[in-house]
């Protein structure tokens, strides 16, 4: 009877073992420091280079050129908003954020279409094609998607496509047959 253990055979406090000494802790302070200043030094090129398409969107005569630039002040915004959408995707096994940025920036792009087509909107063509080419063309990009689809299990990657070209073309023709009996 004596190889029983009881309750009061066992420690009454199990000791906890102290956490290693290790100085990864320390050295990553400096690696967020240096990458913290690396995105400042980017932001801050980046900056400089919307101003500098904001000005010469301002003294641009020609209409191909102050196109151009004008594409280039909306293009920022639609790289930022397709790389924040990227990295708070809350589910690993689709990437709903891009899926939507991806269909949403299609839909936009119709609608810009639209106005395009439409003479009595000529004073917004400008500000059409520049969003279109500008702001949905870096919301939506091919090598995102490409890059998402080729992580996912076969079947999820075909399910991914699916949802994709389905999903946009299925509002695509919500939004162009009604837009369509508008135009003239």
């Amino acid at each position: 009877s004596s190889d029983i253990l009881t309750l009061e055979d066992l420690p009454q406090e199990v000791p906890m073992p102290e956490p290693p000494l290790s100085s990864t802790t320390n050295d990553a302070q400096p690696c967020r420091a240096a990458a913290w200043k690396a995105l400042a030094a980017a932001a801050g090129v980046l900056l400089c280079v919307w101003v500098v398409s904001v000005a010469a969107l301002l003294v641009a005569v020609a209409s191909v050129w102050r196109q151009l630039w004008f594409s280039t002040v909306f293009a920022p915004f639609g790289a930022i908003l397709r790389g924040a959408l990227s990295r708070r995707s809350p589910n690993k096994i689709l990437p709903y954020y891009t899926l939507a940025v991806n269909v949403g920036a299609s839909c936009l792009l119709a609608l810009t279409h639209y106005i395009l087509r439409v003479d009595a909107l000529r004073d917004w063509h400008a500000v059409a094609l520049a969003v279109g080419s500008g702001f949905c063309g870096c919301l939506s990009t091919v090598s995102t998607f490409m890059n998402e689809c080729s992580s996912l299990t076969p079947a999820l990657r075909t399910r991914y496509i699916l949802l994709s070209l389905g999903g946009t073309q299925t509002l695509l023709i919500c939004i162009t047959m009604p837009l369509g009996a508008l135009s003239p």
